[in-house]
């Protein structure tokens, strides 16, 4: 259950990938400040906003692996699930196989028997 709100939170935080899009913006505006001292603050801000980016970036990354580990794993148990069900579908449908074969014998078996028996009677009757 907390795999699936770390999807969602995923999801929901995809606005944070905005951040990332006006970075070379933000560079050349700032080096091309001519005061030393705004220049300064400036790359102060910037250094923060990297950093922030840089730990959004590798949160979403950690969160998207665990999501991706979770459907993996999920994944590979309804394959063994599915595995196992066909195997035991595969038993019993063998099984009954086998016993309708034996029915089947015996029910020919009979009806052989009761055939020979009614050609027998026949022959004697005509005799």
């Amino acid at each position: 259950m907390a795999i699936s709100q770390s999807a969602i939170k995923i999801l929901e935080q995809i606005d944070e990938l905005d951040l990332f899009s006006n970075v070379s913006d933000e560079w050349s505006t700032l080096l091309n400040e001519p005061d030393n001292e705004i220049k300064i603050k400036k790359l102060y801000s910037a250094l923060v906003k990297e950093s922030v980016r840089r730990e959004t970036a590798e949160r979403l990354t950690k969160d998207a692996k665990s999501y991706c580990d979770f459907i993996q794993e999920q994944s590979k148990q309804r394959i063994s699930d599915l595995k196992e069900s066909l195997e035991n579908q595969i038993t019993f449908l063998t099984q009954q196989i086998k016993t309708l074969k034996e029915e089947s014998a015996k029910n020919l078996d009979y009806y052989r028997n009761e055939l020979r028996k009614a050609t027998k009677n026949l022959a004697e009757n005509k005799s």
